[in-house]
């Protein structure tokens, strides 16, 4: 977000002297300044530009300079944003618990319709007990596969599962949440009610 690449060509016309460098300039949309913000080889067709400030508008410049003084400058037509090229990916989708026991659940979900122009590195598991204010983070995956088993849970607690994914910008808002699920044994052995016996 602070830095931009400016791209040029060659001058057709040189003024009959070899030219000897460029110089960048960068203009400040609200204040309308030009200010040199980089120079560059005769041969180079391009400069990264730093030191900007994000959320700011830029426009750039060029000028080609030989012994006899600078050209006209090459003026960007559009005005830029300073910001980064990629954001953070879109919710993932459709958690559900798969499979539980008196301790654990075991979660999947899909991944989100966009990463945010970066790859997903991992994802984030959060939970909200009943009587929690919020949810918090209780695990991260490694890497970025849709699944995670979540352990240490109190049999007869009612929990809420939801999940973030992440890529070098940061974490995704949350998706979805689990419906409200009471930790319980999945399947126990059939028991006889002795008061239902007759004979």
């Amino acid at each position: 977000a602070k830095k931009a690449k400016v791209h040029w060509e060659k001058p057709e016309d040189d003024g009959g002297c070899p030219v000897t460098h460029y110089v960048i300039e960068r203009q400040d949309v609200d204040t309308g300044r030009w200010v040199p913000c980089g120079e560059a080889a005769p041969d180079d067709r391009e400069a990264l530009v730093d030191g900007l400030t994000e959320g700011k508008k830029y426009k750039f410049r060029v000028k080609a300079v030989n012994q006899e003084g600078e050209s006209d400058p090459l003026e960007s037509e559009e005005p830029i944003t300073a910001k980064n090229p990629y954001t953070v990916p879109d919710p993932p989708k459709n958690v559900v618990i798969d499979d539980w026991d008196n301790v654990s659940v075991f979660l999947i979900w899909e991944t989100p319709d966009s990463d945010g122009g970066r790859p997903i590195t991992h994802y984030v598991v959060e939970q909200k007990g009943k009587y929690d204010i919020d949810f918090i983070e209780v695990f991260q995956t490694t890497e970025p596969i849709c699944e995670a088993s979540i352990q240490n849970l109190k049999e007869g607690q009612i929990y809420e599962f939801r999940i973030r994914a992440v890529n070098k910008a940061g974490k995704s808002q949350p998706g979805e949440p689990t419906p409200k699920h009471l930790c319980k044994h999945r399947n126990l052995k059939p028991r006889l009610v002795r008061d239902n016996l007759k004979i």
